[in-house]
C-alpha cells in the first residue's frame, strides 16, 4: 500500500512526515485523529531527505489488514464474551447485557494499548521509502497530475490512489498525453462507505472525456480496471438496476419514490478490506 507525505522534521535517522490522507490506511493510528487529515507519521529511514520534501512510502498491506481485522472483530467479540460470562455466572438478563458493555469497554482499552504500543511498531517495521522528491505546491510539473481536495472551508490533505489510477487509465486507453490540475470539493465524508472516491473518479473521467471530445466508454473495462460502481456515477441516473458486475445499467429514474435517512458515524469504512473479509467469510 502506497502513501505520500511531506517531510516535517528530521532528527538523525528519525523522520516525521505529514501524510496525505488515504482511505486505505484510515483505520490505523497514524491516519486517525480529530481532523482525520494529515497526521504526523514518525519512522526511521536511511534515505536522505530534507524538510519540505515529498516522500512516497510503501507499507506492507498485511499489517494494515491485520490492524483493521483486530479493530473490527475484537469489540463485538468482547461484547459476546462479556454477555456469556455474566450469564454463565447466573446473573440476570439485564446484568448480562451490562456485562456485554463492560466487555466492550475492555475491548476499547485493549485496542488503545495495542494501537499505541504494538500496531505502530509493527507497521513502522514494514515501511519502505520508495522515493524522495522536491515538493513545491505552487508549481505544476509538466508530466504530473496536480490534484487538490477541499472541504467547505479549507484545503484538506488527501491522496486517492483511485483518482490517479483513473487518470492513468484514461491516458492509456484513449492515448491522451495531457496532465491536469484538478480541484475536488468533498461533500461525502472520506471513508463513509457511500462511494465518494468512486464518484470523484467518475466526475473527473466524465469531464476529461468531454473535454477531449471522447464519447464512447467501455463500461466493462472500467469495471475490470477501476471499480464496479463507477459506471453508475458516469451514467447520470438517479436510480438504476445494475447487473454484470456493474457494467450493465437500466435507468429506473422516477419509477420509485424512495424515502431514506443517512446516518454518518465516526468510522472509516475501507471498501477493499470489507469485501476481502466478506469473500473470506462467504
Amino acid at each position: 500500500m502506497e502513501n505520500k507525505g511531506i517531510v516535517q522534521k528530521i532528527d538523525g535517522k528519525q523522520i516525521t512526515v505529514k501524510l496525505f490522507k488515504d482511505s486505505s490506511c484510515s483505520h490505523c493510528n497514524q491516519c486517525h485523529g480529530a481532523s482525520k487529515y494529515g497526521k504526523d507519521f514518525e519512522f526511521e529511514t536511511d534515505k536522505k531527505a530534507k524538510v519540505g520534501d515529498l516522500v512516497t512510502l510503501e507499507i506492507a498491506e498485511k499489517e494494515v489488514i491485520k490492524a483493521a481485522a483486530i479493530a473490527y472483530v475484537f469489540p463485538p467479540l468482547m461484547m459476546i464474551i462479556g454477555y456469556l460470562v455474566t450469564d454463565k455466572l447466573g446473573f440476570t438478563e439485564n446484568q448480562s447485557i451490562l456485562g456485554s458493555f463492560i466487555g466492550l469497554i475492555l475491548a476499547f482499552i485493549g485496542l488503545f494499548i495495542y494501537d499505541k504500543f504494538f500496531a505502530k511498531k509493527s507497521i513502522e517495521e514494514e515501511i519502505r521509502v520508495i522515493s524522495v522528491e522536491n515538493y513545491d505546491p505552487t508549481k505544476i510539473e509538466k508530466n504530473i497530475d496536480d490534484v487538490h481536495y477541499y472541504n467547505e472551508t479549507n484545503e484538506i490533505y488527501v491522496y486517492s490512489r483511485l483518482v490517479h489510477k483513473t487518470l492513468e487509465w484514461i491516458r492509456h486507453t484513449y492515448h491522451i498525453k495531457n496532465h491536469y490540475r484538478i480541484n475536488i470539493k468533498k461533500r461525502i465524508p472520506i471513508g463513509a462507505g457511500l462511494g465518494g472516491g468512486s464518484s470523484n473518479a467518475a466526475a473527473i473521467m466524465k469531464y476529461i472525456l468531454e473535454f477531449e471530445g471522447i464519447k464512447e466508454i467501455n463500461y466493462k473495462d472500467v469495471v475490470n480496471k477501476l471499480g464496479a460502481d463507477i459506471p453508475f456515477f458516469l451514467s447520470g441516473y438517479k436510480t438504476a438496476y445494475i447487473s454484470d458486475y456493474g457494467s450493465v445499467l437500466e435507468d429506473l429514474t422516477g419509477q420509485f419514490k424512495l424515502n431514506y435517512e443517512v446516518y454518518l458515524m465516526n468510522v472509516n469504512v475501507n471498501t477493499k478490506i470489507v469485501f476481502e473479509k466478506f469473500d473470506d467469510n462467504s
